[in-house]
Protein backbone atom coordinates (compact mmCIF):
# COMPACT_ATOMS: atom_id res chain seq x y z
CA UNK A 1 0.00 0.00 0.00
CA UNK A 2 3.02 2.33 0.01
CA UNK A 3 1.93 3.82 -3.33
CA UNK A 4 -1.49 4.80 -1.95
CA UNK A 5 -0.95 5.51 1.72
CA UNK A 6 0.08 9.17 1.54
CA UNK A 7 -3.05 10.07 -0.39
CA UNK A 8 -5.13 8.20 2.17
CA UNK A 9 -3.52 9.85 5.20
CA UNK A 10 -3.38 13.31 3.58
CA UNK A 11 -7.16 13.15 3.21
CA UNK A 12 -7.43 12.94 7.01
CA UNK A 13 -5.56 16.16 7.70
CA UNK A 14 -8.29 18.60 8.64
CA UNK A 15 -8.29 22.06 10.31
CA UNK A 16 -6.84 22.19 13.82
CA UNK A 17 -10.23 22.45 15.52
CA UNK A 18 -11.27 19.11 14.00
CA UNK A 19 -7.79 17.58 14.37
CA UNK A 20 -8.13 17.90 18.12
CA UNK A 21 -11.28 15.76 17.95
CA UNK A 22 -9.86 13.10 15.64
CA UNK A 23 -7.97 9.90 16.36
CA UNK A 24 -6.38 8.11 13.39
CA UNK A 25 -5.15 4.58 14.06
CA UNK A 26 -2.92 3.37 11.23
CA UNK A 27 -2.77 -0.40 11.59
CA UNK A 28 0.21 -1.76 9.67
CA UNK A 29 -0.50 -5.42 9.00
CA UNK A 30 3.08 -6.71 8.78
CA UNK A 31 3.83 -4.92 5.51
CA UNK A 32 7.25 -5.45 3.95
CA UNK A 33 7.27 -2.22 1.91
CA UNK A 34 7.62 1.36 3.18
CA UNK A 35 4.07 1.66 4.54
CA UNK A 36 5.17 1.69 8.19
CA UNK A 37 7.83 4.36 7.57
CA UNK A 38 5.31 6.53 5.73
CA UNK A 39 2.75 6.14 8.51
CA UNK A 40 5.33 7.06 11.15
CA UNK A 41 6.02 10.33 9.30
CA UNK A 42 2.42 11.35 9.97
CA UNK A 43 2.61 10.22 13.56
CA UNK A 44 5.75 12.31 14.07
CA UNK A 45 4.15 15.37 12.50
CA UNK A 46 0.71 15.00 14.13
CA UNK A 47 1.39 13.04 17.35
CA UNK A 48 -1.91 14.04 18.97
CA UNK A 49 -3.94 12.64 16.07
CA UNK A 50 -2.05 9.87 14.26
CA UNK A 51 -0.91 6.68 15.94
CA UNK A 52 0.80 3.81 14.14
CA UNK A 53 0.19 0.25 15.28
CA UNK A 54 2.72 -2.17 13.78
CA UNK A 55 1.65 -5.81 14.01
CA UNK A 56 2.28 -9.17 12.43
CA UNK A 57 0.30 -10.01 9.32
CA UNK A 58 -3.17 -11.31 10.14
CA UNK A 59 -5.25 -10.03 7.21
CA UNK A 60 -8.12 -7.57 7.21
CA UNK A 61 -10.12 -8.74 10.21
CA UNK A 62 -7.13 -8.65 12.55
CA UNK A 63 -6.58 -4.98 11.68
CA UNK A 64 -10.17 -4.11 12.53
CA UNK A 65 -9.96 -6.07 15.78
CA UNK A 66 -6.76 -4.32 16.83
CA UNK A 67 -8.11 -0.91 15.90
CA UNK A 68 -11.35 -1.46 17.78
CA UNK A 69 -9.41 -2.65 20.82
CA UNK A 70 -7.42 0.59 20.98
CA UNK A 71 -9.91 3.15 19.69
CA UNK A 72 -10.97 5.82 22.20
CA UNK A 73 -13.41 7.83 20.11
CA UNK A 74 -17.18 7.88 20.46
CA UNK A 75 -17.55 6.86 16.81
CA UNK A 76 -15.44 4.59 14.62
CA UNK A 77 -15.07 4.34 10.85
CA UNK A 78 -12.86 2.16 8.65
CA UNK A 79 -10.79 3.58 5.80
CA UNK A 80 -8.80 1.19 3.61
CA UNK A 81 -5.26 2.26 2.75
CA UNK A 82 -5.87 2.49 -1.01
CA UNK A 83 -9.00 4.61 -0.53
CA UNK A 84 -9.40 8.12 0.84
CA UNK A 85 -11.91 10.63 2.17
CA UNK A 86 -13.06 13.88 0.64
CA UNK A 87 -11.26 16.15 3.12
CA UNK A 88 -13.76 19.01 3.04
CA UNK A 89 -16.66 16.62 3.60
CA UNK A 90 -14.69 14.89 6.35
CA UNK A 91 -14.08 18.20 8.11
CA UNK A 92 -17.80 18.93 8.18
CA UNK A 93 -18.55 15.33 9.12
CA UNK A 94 -16.43 15.56 12.28
CA UNK A 95 -18.28 18.71 13.29
CA UNK A 96 -21.59 16.95 12.64
CA UNK A 97 -20.66 14.03 14.91
CA UNK A 98 -20.29 16.47 17.81
CA UNK A 99 -24.01 17.21 17.54
CA UNK A 100 -25.22 13.60 17.31
CA UNK A 101 -25.86 10.73 19.67
CA UNK A 102 -26.95 7.86 17.42
CA UNK A 103 -25.90 4.24 16.88
CA UNK A 104 -25.02 4.69 13.21
CA UNK A 105 -24.23 7.49 10.80
CA UNK A 106 -24.69 6.74 7.10
CA UNK A 107 -22.83 8.57 4.33
CA UNK A 108 -22.56 8.26 0.56
CA UNK A 109 -19.47 7.27 -1.43
CA UNK A 110 -18.02 7.41 -4.92
CA UNK A 111 -16.03 5.00 -7.09
CA UNK A 112 -12.76 6.28 -8.52
CA UNK A 113 -10.41 4.61 -11.02
CA UNK A 114 -6.61 4.51 -10.93
CA UNK A 115 -6.47 7.82 -12.85
CA UNK A 116 -8.55 9.56 -10.19
CA UNK A 117 -11.64 9.78 -12.40
CA UNK A 118 -15.03 9.32 -10.77
CA UNK A 119 -16.69 6.28 -12.35
CA UNK A 120 -19.82 6.01 -10.24
CA UNK A 121 -21.44 6.67 -6.90
CA UNK A 122 -23.62 5.14 -4.23
CA UNK A 123 -26.37 7.35 -2.79
CA UNK A 124 -28.20 5.76 0.12
CA UNK A 125 -31.25 8.02 -0.10
CA UNK A 126 -32.63 8.00 3.44
CA UNK A 127 -34.59 10.84 5.04
CA UNK A 128 -32.41 13.85 5.77
CA UNK A 129 -31.89 16.26 8.68
CA UNK A 130 -33.45 14.03 11.32
CA UNK A 131 -32.66 11.09 13.57
CA UNK A 132 -34.16 7.93 12.10
CA UNK A 133 -35.53 4.87 13.87
CA UNK A 134 -34.29 1.52 12.52
CA UNK A 135 -37.61 -0.30 12.91
CA UNK A 136 -39.60 2.51 11.30
CA UNK A 137 -37.16 2.74 8.37
CA UNK A 138 -36.90 -1.02 7.87
CA UNK A 139 -38.27 -1.07 4.32
CA UNK A 140 -35.90 1.69 3.23
CA UNK A 141 -32.96 -0.10 4.87
CA UNK A 142 -33.73 -3.32 3.03
CA UNK A 143 -34.02 -1.42 -0.24
CA UNK A 144 -31.01 0.88 0.12
CA UNK A 145 -28.68 -1.13 2.37
CA UNK A 146 -25.71 0.17 4.36
CA UNK A 147 -22.41 -1.05 2.86
CA UNK A 148 -19.12 -0.83 4.73
CA UNK A 149 -18.04 2.39 3.00
CA UNK A 150 -21.18 4.16 4.29
CA UNK A 151 -20.84 3.09 7.92
CA UNK A 152 -19.79 4.98 11.02
CA UNK A 153 -20.72 3.10 14.21
CA UNK A 154 -20.96 4.18 17.82
CA UNK A 155 -17.92 2.45 19.29
CA UNK A 156 -19.45 1.36 22.59
CA UNK A 157 -22.10 -0.74 20.81
CA UNK A 158 -19.42 -2.91 19.21
CA UNK A 159 -17.83 -3.47 22.59
CA UNK A 160 -21.16 -4.37 24.16
CA UNK A 161 -21.44 -7.37 21.83
CA UNK A 162 -17.68 -8.06 22.04
CA UNK A 163 -17.51 -7.69 18.27
CA UNK A 164 -14.59 -9.39 16.56
CA UNK A 165 -14.02 -9.96 12.87
CA UNK A 166 -12.81 -13.26 11.48
CA UNK A 167 -9.06 -13.18 10.99
CA UNK A 168 -6.82 -14.67 8.32
CA UNK A 169 -9.22 -14.32 5.37
CA UNK A 170 -10.58 -11.58 3.12
CA UNK A 171 -14.14 -10.23 2.65
CA UNK A 172 -14.82 -9.79 6.35
CA UNK A 173 -16.21 -6.33 5.64
CA UNK A 174 -19.51 -8.21 5.28
CA UNK A 175 -19.32 -9.00 9.00
CA UNK A 176 -18.68 -5.31 9.74
CA UNK A 177 -21.73 -4.23 7.78
CA UNK A 178 -24.08 -6.77 9.39
CA UNK A 179 -23.20 -8.02 12.88
CA UNK A 180 -23.00 -4.61 14.64
CA UNK A 181 -26.22 -3.61 12.86
CA UNK A 182 -28.15 -5.66 15.41
CA UNK A 183 -27.29 -2.92 17.94
CA UNK A 184 -28.57 -0.06 15.80
CA UNK A 185 -31.79 1.53 17.01
CA UNK A 186 -31.18 5.06 15.76
CA UNK A 187 -29.26 6.37 12.77
CA UNK A 188 -28.61 9.58 10.89
CA UNK A 189 -28.10 10.07 7.17
CA UNK A 190 -25.50 12.59 6.02
CA UNK A 191 -26.06 12.86 2.23
CA UNK A 192 -22.52 13.68 1.13
CA UNK A 193 -19.80 11.75 -0.68
CA UNK A 194 -17.35 11.15 2.14
CA UNK A 195 -15.62 7.94 1.04
CA UNK A 196 -13.67 7.60 -2.22
CA UNK A 197 -13.34 3.95 -3.17
CA UNK A 198 -10.56 3.05 -5.61
CA UNK A 199 -11.89 0.38 -7.93
CA UNK A 200 -9.88 -1.49 -10.53
CA UNK A 201 -6.53 -1.64 -8.75
CA UNK A 202 -4.53 -4.71 -9.75
CA UNK A 203 -4.65 -7.31 -6.99
CA UNK A 204 -7.94 -6.21 -5.44
CA UNK A 205 -9.81 -9.10 -3.84
CA UNK A 206 -13.12 -7.95 -5.34
CA UNK A 207 -11.93 -8.21 -8.93
CA UNK A 208 -12.53 -10.98 -11.49
CA UNK A 209 -11.17 -14.47 -11.07
CA UNK A 210 -9.62 -13.67 -7.67
CA UNK A 211 -13.07 -12.98 -6.28
CA UNK A 212 -14.46 -16.25 -7.66
CA UNK A 213 -11.54 -18.42 -6.55
CA UNK A 214 -11.85 -17.10 -3.02
CA UNK A 215 -15.52 -18.03 -2.77
CA UNK A 216 -14.67 -20.55 0.01
CA UNK A 217 -13.61 -17.61 2.18
CA UNK A 218 -17.00 -15.98 1.67
CA UNK A 219 -18.63 -19.30 2.51
CA UNK A 220 -16.76 -19.33 5.82
CA UNK A 221 -18.01 -15.82 6.58
CA UNK A 222 -21.57 -16.70 5.62
CA UNK A 223 -21.63 -19.75 7.91
CA UNK A 224 -20.49 -17.57 10.79
CA UNK A 225 -23.31 -15.14 10.03
CA UNK A 226 -25.84 -17.96 9.83
CA UNK A 227 -24.76 -19.19 13.26
CA UNK A 228 -25.13 -15.62 14.54
CA UNK A 229 -28.66 -15.53 13.16
CA UNK A 230 -29.57 -18.46 15.40
CA UNK A 231 -28.78 -16.40 18.50
CA UNK A 232 -30.93 -13.39 17.59
CA UNK A 233 -34.49 -12.38 18.42
CA UNK A 234 -36.41 -13.19 15.23
CA UNK A 235 -39.15 -10.66 16.05
CA UNK A 236 -36.83 -7.65 15.85
CA UNK A 237 -36.47 -5.63 12.68
CA UNK A 238 -32.69 -5.68 13.07
CA UNK A 239 -32.76 -9.48 12.88
CA UNK A 240 -35.07 -9.40 9.87
CA UNK A 241 -32.64 -7.05 8.12
CA UNK A 242 -29.73 -9.30 9.07
CA UNK A 243 -31.49 -12.39 7.72
CA UNK A 244 -32.50 -10.68 4.48
CA UNK A 245 -28.94 -9.54 3.82
CA UNK A 246 -27.29 -12.87 4.53
CA UNK A 247 -29.83 -14.57 2.26
CA UNK A 248 -28.69 -12.30 -0.57
CA UNK A 249 -25.11 -13.10 0.39
CA UNK A 250 -25.75 -16.86 0.17
CA UNK A 251 -27.62 -16.59 -3.12
CA UNK A 252 -24.69 -14.78 -4.71
CA UNK A 253 -22.47 -17.74 -3.82
CA UNK A 254 -24.91 -20.26 -5.32
CA UNK A 255 -25.38 -18.22 -8.50
CA UNK A 256 -21.65 -17.91 -9.07
CA UNK A 257 -20.93 -21.61 -8.56
CA UNK A 258 -24.02 -23.03 -10.30
CA UNK A 259 -24.83 -20.51 -13.02
CA UNK A 260 -21.96 -18.10 -13.62
CA UNK A 261 -18.66 -19.96 -13.17
CA UNK A 262 -19.37 -23.59 -12.23
CA UNK A 263 -15.99 -24.90 -13.43
CA UNK A 264 -13.76 -22.59 -11.33
CA UNK A 265 -14.37 -24.24 -7.94
CA UNK A 266 -14.59 -27.98 -7.21
CA UNK A 267 -18.31 -28.85 -7.09
CA UNK A 268 -17.85 -30.68 -3.78
CA UNK A 269 -17.12 -27.36 -2.09
CA UNK A 270 -20.64 -26.14 -2.81
CA UNK A 271 -22.17 -29.49 -1.84
CA UNK A 272 -20.42 -29.34 1.56
CA UNK A 273 -21.52 -25.70 1.97
CA UNK A 274 -25.13 -26.61 1.15
CA UNK A 275 -25.05 -29.52 3.61
CA UNK A 276 -23.71 -27.29 6.39
CA UNK A 277 -26.52 -24.76 5.84
CA UNK A 278 -29.06 -27.57 6.12
CA UNK A 279 -27.55 -28.63 9.44
CA UNK A 280 -27.46 -25.12 10.87
CA UNK A 281 -30.85 -23.82 9.75
CA UNK A 282 -33.23 -26.12 7.91
CA UNK A 283 -35.85 -23.40 7.32
CA UNK A 284 -33.27 -21.08 5.78
CA UNK A 285 -32.02 -24.02 3.69
CA UNK A 286 -35.50 -24.70 2.27
CA UNK A 287 -36.15 -21.04 1.49
CA UNK A 288 -33.03 -20.82 -0.66
CA UNK A 289 -34.45 -23.44 -3.03
CA UNK A 290 -37.08 -21.03 -4.35
CA UNK A 291 -34.54 -18.61 -5.88
CA UNK A 292 -34.62 -18.25 -9.67
CA UNK A 293 -31.89 -17.35 -12.12
CA UNK A 294 -33.83 -14.33 -13.28
CA UNK A 295 -37.45 -13.41 -13.61
CA UNK A 296 -37.14 -13.76 -17.41
CA UNK A 297 -35.66 -17.26 -16.96
CA UNK A 298 -37.80 -18.81 -14.21
CA UNK A 299 -35.51 -21.69 -13.30
CA UNK A 300 -35.26 -22.69 -9.64
CA UNK A 301 -31.63 -23.54 -10.12
CA UNK A 302 -30.77 -24.40 -6.49
CA UNK A 303 -33.69 -26.82 -6.22
CA UNK A 304 -32.77 -28.45 -9.53
CA UNK A 305 -29.10 -28.62 -8.59
CA UNK A 306 -29.98 -30.33 -5.30
CA UNK A 307 -32.39 -32.73 -6.98
CA UNK A 308 -29.67 -33.59 -9.49
CA UNK A 309 -27.27 -34.71 -6.77
CA UNK A 310 -25.10 -31.62 -6.83
CA UNK A 311 -24.63 -31.68 -10.59
CA UNK A 312 -25.77 -28.81 -12.79
CA UNK A 313 -28.94 -29.79 -14.70
CA UNK A 314 -29.11 -29.26 -18.44
CA UNK A 315 -31.95 -26.74 -18.16
CA UNK A 316 -29.92 -24.56 -15.80
CA UNK A 317 -26.94 -24.68 -18.18
CA UNK A 318 -29.23 -23.77 -21.07
CA UNK A 319 -30.75 -20.72 -19.37
CA UNK A 320 -27.33 -19.65 -18.11
CA UNK A 321 -26.06 -19.59 -21.69
CA UNK A 322 -29.15 -17.65 -22.81
CA UNK A 323 -28.57 -15.14 -20.00
CA UNK A 324 -24.99 -14.59 -21.14
CA UNK A 325 -26.06 -14.12 -24.75
CA UNK A 326 -28.68 -11.54 -23.80
CA UNK A 327 -26.22 -9.78 -21.48
CA UNK A 328 -23.54 -9.59 -24.17
CA UNK A 329 -26.02 -8.41 -26.81
CA UNK A 330 -27.56 -5.62 -24.77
Amino acid sequence: MQDYLRRCLDSLIVPEEQMQLLEVLVVNDGSKDNSSAIAHEYQDKYPDTFRVIDKENGNYGSCVNRGLKEATGKYIKILDADDWFDTETFTNFISLLLTLDVDLVVTDFIFVNSLGKVTGNEIRGYKQNCILNFAQEYDALVKNGVPMFSITYKTCNLRLIDYKQTEGISYTDTEWSLIPMIMVNTFYYYPHFLYKYLKGREGQTVEGITYIKRTPQRMQIFLRLLKELGTLDRSKKQTMYFEYKIRQFALEIYRILIVECPSVIDGKVLIDFDTEIKKLNHIFYKELASDKIKKYYPVKYIAQWRNNGGKIPFLVKFFAVCRKIVKNKY
